[in-house]
This record gives C-alpha cells, sequence and structure tokens, in this order.
C-alpha cells in the first residue's frame, strides 16, 4: 500500500486530524517530486584514458559531479591546455549534465603521447 493510502486510512480511522493528513500528503508529495527531479548531483564525469594501439584503458575513473571542481587540480597542465584547444569548458558541461547525460562530451587523441582520452557523462 502506497504512503498515501496510508495517510488516508489513518485519517478515516480517526488516528489523525484533517489537518495533520493534509501536511503529510504535501510532504509526501514534495519527497515524490523530488525523487522524480533529475539531479546532475546524482551525475558522474568519467575519464577514460587509452594507450595508442590498446584496447584496455590505463585510467578509467568516473567522478561525481559534486567532485569534479576539486578534481580539476589533480588533470595534468598539459591536458587541461589540450583540452582547452579542443574547446572543452568543464564548467558549461558541469552546468548542462541532466542534458548531456549518456553523452561522449569529450574523445581526444593526443598528437605527442598518441593516447585517447575521453570524457562522458554517465
Amino acid at each position: 500500500m502506497d504512503e498515501k493510502m496510508k495517510i488516508l486510512q489513518m485519517l478515516e480511522q480517526g488516528k489523525i486530524t484533517a489537518e495533520e493528513a493534509s501536511q503529510l500528503l504535501q510532504a509526501a508529495g514534495d519527497q515524490e517530486k523530488q525523487q522524480q527531479t533529475p539531479r546532475s548531483g546524482g551525475r558522474k564525469l568519467k575519464f577514460i584514458i587509452t594507450e595508442e594501439g590498446s584496447e584496455k584503458p590505463k585510467f578509467n575513473v568516473a567522478v561525481p559531479f559534486a567532485l569534479v571542481r576539486w578534481t580539476e587540480q589533480f588533470i595534468p597542465r598539459e591536458a587541461r591546455d589540450e583540452m582547452e584547444e579542443h574547446g572543452i569548458d568543464l564548467e558549461k558541461i558541469v552546468r548542462s549534465a541532466d542534458q548531456l547525460a549518456d553523452t561522449v562530451v569529450a574523445d581526444i587523441t593526443s598528437e605527442v603521447t598518441g593516447e585517447r582520452i575521453q570524457i562522458v557523462i554517465i
């Protein structure tokens, strides 16, 4: 039996007042609405680095968006420069996370090392 029906039964049985039932129903509706609302907080930014000629990634990590700003300090300067050269804006990616779910937002092959760098929103 769902939560709203339980509240209505409690009202019918006289265990709660109409005012209490109204408050409980509103709270149950708010909770239901929160669960249905997409949030970038549940999204992750996945970084995959694969060496040239290899199928198996040498680096594969998924980072919650809540930590993206913090992890920026660990991205090597060369990689950041290369991302900027390719027009990758991490701030824009974070803001657009819900619309870009399950999307490869960057797929770069380094001309220097031959490594393939992919950034995916999951």
